[in-house]
């Protein structure tokens, strides 16, 4: 990974983030993700969010009262943000703030609706940041959160932002 590349994209997104949950569909193109070939997205926010959440992974961190180890890097899986994406949709459709959707499902429902085959899934959901930052740092202070970004047993994860809504979803196969 070329950093010094991530980094310049990191500055760009905290640059220019603004979260409006009423934008364009110009807008909405000119920031829809795309997956280069190396299956790595290309949307700053989730650059900077694959950052955030491997340098914490890395440097280790306490969640609650538990010190949880370094650990290695989650890596970016489509069929996970796609089942990210449906859950943050659903949320701000039917303005609910829940892990369980509109019609009943959980995380393990939407990853399978994905095809995602996983042996170990989690989710984290947060509503009102603005910032990547903001997000990692609240899923940070809050115990199971953070205990999801630091299990060793995820090592894919895929997110997704509608307005302030977030989801991030981690798995393993």
């Amino acid at each position: 990974m070329n950093y010094d590349k991530l980094f310049v994209i990191m500055l760009s997104f905290f640059t220019l983030l603004a979260c409006a949950p009423d934008i364009s569909n110009e807008e909405r193109a000119e920031n829809s993700v795309s997956v280069e070939q190396d299956n790595v997205p290309t949307a700053p926010f989730i650059q900077a969010m694959l950052s955030e959440v491997n340098s914490l992974r890395a440097n280790g961190c306490k969640c609650g009262s538990t010190n949880m180890p370094p650990v290695g890097d989650v890596v970016w899986n489509e069929q996970l943000a796609e089942a990210a994406q449906r859950h943050a949709d659903d949320l701000v459709k039917h303005n609910i703030f829940s892990h369980i959707g509109s019609d009943r499902s959980e995380v393990k429902d939407r990853v399978n609706d994905a095809g995602y085959d996983w042996t170990t899934v989690g989710e984290n959901v947060a509503k009102g940041y603005n910032t990547v930052e903001g997000v990692v740092s609240g899923w940070q202070s809050s115990e199971g959160h953070c205990k999801n970004m630091m299990n060793n047993s995820f090592k894919e994860v895929g997110i997704a932002q509608n307005g302030v809504i977030w989801v991030q979803v981690l798995a393993s196969k």
